[in-house]
């Protein structure tokens, strides 16, 4: 028997990638037609659902709302997504004071009655409006044949250019630079997130309701001027210290999986290896190896044991069966 190669393929966003941020663009800024500022967070959603229906079916599309719904997770996870954002908008404040801003006008804090109504409200209209599509759509696709790293990175940006519509109202060209290192180390985050957690897409849906519920209570109306700007500073880099020391620990990868399917960076450590499942998508990318391709004739039927089904072949191996 012959060895053939196969080798890698190159990395490219493919038409389906397209279609869904053309789509979720197009239905998401459609309300700023008649109303300057105005988005609709929905429209990710509604463009996964569309072509995952188109391209897959039914299957596809209660697959993906099986992601959404999906909550046993190790309970940590829990704390984590919701109490990560409070923690670091708390100590940007601390912060914030700390190099000189006048002290927060709590006042103007809302009131923590409406707190579950907020928080309910986000959750369903801006966190599962938006989350499911960028995490459990666009992002496989986007990191097949890349890092995750590189996919988040790419995604982050992809999500920004989303926002445009509210350029004015939530950022602007003074804060527009923090936001977007935020934004990025969030999306960074999210991503191990969804890896440590088995796909779950309903962990980034809290996630994402947790900043922006925190943005409402404890930043947005707390300082003025440039006080406010420099909070805008202190977060952001709190974010980029969160996310580099995720990359740092988890690997570029961020707690998926390698080319050969072994998990990552994170999963490598003895204490934190169950610490939650990683994810293993069908888009990975392909290591150089050599496939036998048997003579005609030659095929038999192959059931390899349960140890053998959990090694996976190295770069350059040749896989070969008489």
């Amino acid at each position: 028997m012959m060895p053939m190669t196969v080798a890698a393929p190159v990395p490219r966003v493919n038409l389906a990638t397209l279609a869904f941020f053309a789509l979720a663009y197009a239905l998401s800024w459609a309300p700023s037609v008649w109303e300057s500022h105005s988005i609709l967070p929905l429209g990710p959603l509604f463009a996964a659902l569309i072509l995952l229906a188109v391209t897959g079916g039914w299957a596809s599309v209660r697959s993906f709302l099986r992601r959404i719904v999906q909550w046993r997770v190790v309970p940590h996870w829990y704390l984590l997504v919701l109490g990560l954002p409070v923690a670091l908008t708390a100590i940007a404040v601390w912060l914030n004071v700390l190099f000189g801003a006048t002290e927060p006008s709590w006042e103007r804090v809302p009131p923590l009655a409406a707190l579950p109504g907020t928080f309910l409200f986000i959750m369903l209209f801006i966190g599962l409006g938006e989350e499911p599509a960028w995490r459990g759509y666009a992002l496989p696709r986007l990191t097949a044949g890349r890092s995750a790293l590189l996919g988040s990175l790419l995604l982050g940006v992809l999500h920004a250019v989303w926002h445009l519509p509210l350029f004015g109202l939530e950022y602007d060209l003074q804060n527009a630079m923090p936001w977007l290192v935020s934004l990025l180390g969030f999306t960074i985050v999210s991503t191990w997130l969804v890896h440590r957690t088995g796909g779950s897409l309903l962990l980034p849906v809290l996630f994402h309701t947790s900043v922006n519920v925190t943005a409402k209570y404890l930043f947005i109306s707390l300082f003025d001027g440039t006080d406010t700007l420099r909070l805008w500073w202190v977060l952001a880099g709190l974010w980029a210290l969160i996310a580099l020391g995720v990359v740092a620990i988890a690997g570029r990868d961020l707690g998926g999986v390698d080319a050969e399917g072994n998990p990552t960076g994170w999963s490598s450590w003895p204490l934190l290896a169950n610490a939650g499942s990683p994810l293993r998508l069908p888009l990975v990318r392909v290591a150089h190896h050599h496939v036998c391709v048997p003579a005609a004739g030659s095929m038999k039927t192959i059931r390899p044991s349960a140890d053998e089904l959990r090694r996976t072949p190295s770069a350059g191996q040749t896989i070969c069966s008489s």
